[in-house]
C-alpha cells in the first residue's frame, strides 16, 4: 500500500515475502523515511484486516497459511476519530487504513514525523501524529494508484487486475483524507476543552 517511487531491491535483497511471489511490487521498492528499512510489500501486507472480506485479496498475493494481522487499538483516539467518518466508507477501507497507521507507526521513531529544531521538541498536540501518518498513507495511496495504472509491463498485474487496484487505491486515499481530517478536528476539540478546563481553575 506505502508504494512510493525509492530504491529497487536486487533478487538478493528482497524480502522474504517477495521471495515467495508475494506482494504487488516485483522489486520490493524500499521507501525513503520508514525505519528499519520495511519494503513496500511489507507495508503493503499491513492492510489486510486478516482472513475474511476486505482489500487484503485484492491488494496482495496471500499465502494461504499466512496468520491474521493484528490491529493496534488507539481507545479513545481511533473510537471518536472512526465514529466521524461518513458511514458511506466502507468498513474493510477504514480497517486498511488504522492497519496501515498502526504499521507505519509501529516502524516510524516517534518524533520523526514532527519537523522541529528543538533538542526536545514538545509532544504533538492530540490526534496530530494520526493525522501526518494518514495523509503520509493518502500520498504513498495516490502514487501507488498511478504507478499500477502505468505499469504496462505486465509484470505485477493484468490489466483488469491493475483497473481494479488502481481503484481499490483511490478508496484508500479518500478514506485516509478523511481520516487524517477527524483527526485533526478531534485534537483541536479536545484541546479546546482542556484549554476551557484550564480557564475554570
Amino acid at each position: 500500500m506505502l508504494h512510493e517511487r525509492g530504491e529497487a531491491q536486487s533478487p538478493d535483497r528482497q524480502c522474504s515475502k517477495r521471495r515467495r511471489g508475494e506482494g504487488i511490487s516485483p522489486e520490493g521498492v524500499k521507501i525513503p523515511g520508514i525505519h528499519n528499512g520495511a519494503c513496500s510489500n511489507c507495508l503493503m501486507a499491513r492492510a489486510s484486516p486478516g482472513p475474511g472480506p476486505g482489500p487484503g485479496p485484492e491488494m496482495t498475493t496471500a499465502s494461504p497459511a499466512r496468520r491474521p494481522v493484528s490491529t493496534r487499538s488507539y481507545s479513545a483516539e481511533r473510537r471518536s476519530i472512526s465514529a466521524a467518518i461518513s458511514p458511506s466508507v466502507p468498513k474493510e477501507d477504514l480497517i486498511a487504513v488504522w492497519n496501515l497507521i498502526a504499521g507505519v507507526m509501529a516502524t516510524q521513531p516517534h518524533g520523526c514525523l514532527v519537523e522541529d529544531d528543538a533538542s526536545e521538541p514538545p509532544p504533538p498536540p492530540p490526534g496530530k501524529r494520526i493525522e501526518d501518518v494518514a495523509r503520509l498513507v493518502a500520498r504513498s495511496a495516490d502514487e501507488w494508484g498511478h504507478i499500477v495504472k502505468e505499469d504496462d509491463s505486465g509484470r505485477a498485474k493484468t490489466p483488469a487486475e491493475r483497473v481494479r487496484v488502481a481503484r481499490q487505491a483511490g478508496r484508500i486515499r479518500e478514506t485516509a483524507l478523511q481520516m487524517a481530517d477527524c483527526a485533526r478536528d478531534w485534537g483541536e476539540k479536545l484541546e479546546r476543552k482542556r484549554s476551557f478546563s484550564q480557564l475554570g481553575k
